[in-house]
């Protein structure tokens, strides 16, 4: 999350944030991007496989 803040800083770029990549876990993707949210992100990309019940790398 810092590096949201720091590329909000450094850039007039958009931020976009792959929560599913970042933690891997498919309980943790909706609070890892309410934490992006808050540190200014301003978007997503998710990863999802509906053939599986897990996100996969």
């Amino acid at each position: 999350m810092k590096a949201v803040a720091v590329f909000r800083q450094r850039t007039h770029l958009p931020v976009i944030v792959d929560p599913s990549y970042a933690v891997g876990k498919r309980e943790l993707v909706i609070p890892v991007a309410k934490a992006a949210v808050a540190c200014g992100a301003d978007g997503f990309i998710i990863e999802y496989h509906p053939t599986t019940r897990k996100i996969c790398f």
